[in-house]
């Protein structure tokens, strides 16, 4: 009858008919009018994967092709002029310039993938451009006074692109819009001269700025250069493994600091312009509190302040004269959640890295409400984020060139699948 009906579709909109299901320990409510008036969470069943030419952040393992790259071979004069292997440079924030040419040219992986002795078979062509390491010896020699004349362009870029273009026929084929270079110094004013001969070219570079203006002449381009790793001290110039001090899980549970910084300078004040004034709330406010571990310099020994990293839950990260963030990488490789403070900046392979999944992004409009921010993270997004960047993160500065193809493929506009044995 009309009233057993009327019972049975309430029963049937109340659910009553069909079981709850269960994934794990957790009961899975359906979905109800009841359940939504009282602000019950829907857990809905899972979906199916996804196969991974869909997926993103994509497996490194799948590779969007595989470009072939020539790598000049500069004549002895040009090396040293450039001073290249040269103590000053290869212990100076501007190593990296010398590892990824390193990476190409000796026997390994990278070089077995991606690199070619054949300029007729290559797509790209690399040239070994190691200004940054010219004016690191330039500075050294004058008593690191910044001001000095280097007279980079004359005697060292201007030569160096004159036997590019003029001695081999690969950059005039193109203008030079084949070739990439890395230019890791931050203020290419430098290269008064010679920048002009340099822009086709795309640079490899560890600055990358989405704002329009600021100290830099030359901007960062999309899609045409490529932001990579920079290089951090302590693993790359002192040599420390952070396995030595972190457990295979990434201390997962042993972190009992809360958050850390170590960097110039405590006499910034909030009207100043270096590092946008950020530092300041750093050392006129949360180092009062003992939740903080905040000092301007590694007053430490080195070993210490690796263990320090490795007890370390959030390392303060905020931008320095430019946007760059060279304690970014001592955070990843010791499983520290970084805390960027760094308005426009375009982190390393933003295409293929899911930079949001391991890091704390805080405006500097909201830099003020620091712990605040932190304190409201779940113990679960925190852990979520820890292992991203254990798992992910602390690979980014090995894994370097497979990112750098990845992008290489993109400015081809060639898509040819292939798996790689890494």
């Amino acid at each position: 009858n009309e009233q057993n009906l009327i019972g049975i579709l309430s029963k049937l909109l109340r659910n009553e008919f069909f079981p709850k299901k269960t994934i794990g320990n957790n009961v899975v409510q359906h979905y109800t009018p009841d359940n939504i008036s009282k602000n019950f969470p829907i857990r809905l069943q899972p979906l199916p994967l996804v196969s991974s030419n869909v997926q993103w952040p994509s497996n490194l393992r799948f590779a969007l092709c595989k470009p072939k790259i020539y790598v000049y071979k500069l004549p002895s004069h040009l090396i040293s002029q450039s001073h290249y292997g040269y103590e000053v440079c290869t212990l100076s924030s501007y190593n990296p310039d010398a590892i990824l040419y390193e990476q190409l040219i000796n026997p390994g992986k990278i070089r077995d993938l991606y690199v070619t002795s054949n300029p007729k078979d290559a797509d790209f062509f690399f040239v070994p451009f190691f200004g940054s390491c010219y004016l690191m010896n330039c500075w050294n020699n004058n008593y690191w006074n910044y001001t000095k004349p280097c007279n980079l362009d004359n005697q060292y870029s201007i030569p160096l692109m004159n036997w590019i273009i003029q001695e081999h026929p690969y950059w005039n084929r193109t203008n030079g819009k084949d070739h990439i270079m890395t230019l890791s110094i931050e203020i290419p004013s430098y290269y008064t001269e010679s920048l002009n001969l340099l822009l086709n070219a795309s640079f490899l570079t560890f600055i990358g700025d989405k704002r329009s203006n600021g100290i830099m002449k030359h901007r960062y381009r999309h899609m045409h250069d490529i932001v990579v790793p920079s290089i951090a001290d302590i693993l790359d110039l002192i040599k420390i493994n952070p396995r030595k001090y972190v457990t295979e899980d990434g201390n997962m549970n042993t972190r009992n600091v809360f958050a850390i910084f170590r960097g110039c300078c405590r006499n910034i004040e909030p009207e100043d312009d270096y590092s946008a004034a950020i530092i300041s709330l750093f050392f006129n406010g949360l180092a009062h509190s003992s939740r903080y571990d905040i000092d301007e310099d590694i007053d430490l020994k080195i070993d210490d302040y690796a263990w320090l990293l490795a007890r370390a839950k959030f390392g303060l990260a905020p931008q320095g004269q430019t946007l760059g963030i060279a304690r970014l990488w001592e955070y990843l490789a010791f499983g520290v959640v970084p805390v960027i403070i760094s308005d426009g900046i375009v982190l390393p392979f933003e295409n293929d890295v899911d930079w949001n999944s391991m890091v704390v992004f805080i405006r500097r409009d909201d830099a003020h409400l620091i712990d605040e921010i932190l304190l409201s993270i779940s113990e679960n997004e925190y852990q979520r984020k820890r292992q991203r960047v254990w798992e992910i993160g602390s690979q980014l500065i090995k894994n370097s060139w497979h990112y750098i193809a990845r992008d290489l493929c993109r400015k081809m506009d060639r898509i040819v699948p292939v798996e790689l044995d890494l």
